[in-house]
Order: structure tokens, then sequence, then C-alpha cells
């Protein structure tokens, strides 16, 4: 396995991770994912900032989000993860954690100052232990509405 920067030939791939990761994660919120959305979201992403686990040429994970002003402090940039999602398949593999250290390694790289992760009331009960043991502190809880 490698980790990659996003490259365009991944979109279709990407896209499906998308789906599979909605259908797993958030399935009750009603995204409405479509993939002419999902392409342009693609072609959004600061490259820096969206990585892709690949395996025999196959992209098996990603992790991606945006990096903006803290909005307590302006000085300092925070990533906010959108999406972190291996196929099943290759879990329990440190796949997932490989993703996690570049990214880390990288927004150290480019000056960022905070990370914030997320995990949804879909995923795997535990979870939390992982942010935990990567260094992560609890901090809120997050609601939503759709209107």
């Amino acid at each position: 396995m490698q980790i990659v920067n996003y490259a365009p030939h991944y979109v279709f791939e990407w896209c499906d991770l998308v789906h599979r990761f909605v259908e797993e994660c958030i399935k009750e919120q009603d995204w409405g994912c479509n993939d002419e959305d999902l392409h342009k979201t693609f072609h959004s992403w600061d490259p820096r900032f969206a990585w892709g686990l690949v395996h025999e040429d196959k992209l098996i994970g990603c992790l991606t989000g945006i990096v903006v002003p803290h909005f307590f402090n302006y000085a300092n940039l925070i990533f906010q993860e959108s999406m972190w999602f291996v196929i099943p398949e290759f879990r329990n593999t440190r796949g997932g954690i490989m993703l996690y250290k570049r990214c880390e390694e990288d927004c150290r790289r480019y000056g960022i100052t905070r990370l914030a992760f997320a995990h949804t009331k879909f995923m795997k009960e535990g979870f939390e232990k992982i942010y935990q043991g990567l260094g992560f502190s609890y901090l809120e809880t997050h609601y939503e509405k759709v209107l």
C-alpha cells in the first residue's frame, strides 16, 4: 500500500469510495450524492490536503479535508477532515493510520496548527479510541438538521 496525493485519474474510484462511505457512515442523512457533484468536488480539492490509499494501482481509501483559518484566531490554520475512509477489505492493515500519519505530516509542513476530525454515529463502536490514540481530545458533539 502507498499514499498518494489525488490525481485526476482516480476520480471515478473516489466517487465509488464516497458512495460506500455515505452508505456505511451517514446513510440516514440523505446527502443525495450524485456523480456529477462528486466530480466537481473531487476537482475542487487542494491536492495538498487530499490523500489516497492505493493498493495495486486501485484506490482503496482516502482522507480529505479543507484548510481554513481558525474561527477564534485567524492566525491559526485548521485542517477540517471531510472524509477518512478505507474499504472494509483493507481495514486492520494500518492503511488508515498511514493516511492519517501522512495527513499530519503534510499539515505540519504547511503550517497547520489544528486538526479537526469527526466520526458519525454509524461508525463502529470504540472509534473514538483511535482518535485518542492519535493524540486527539474530545471537543464537542455535532448536530445536524436537514432543512
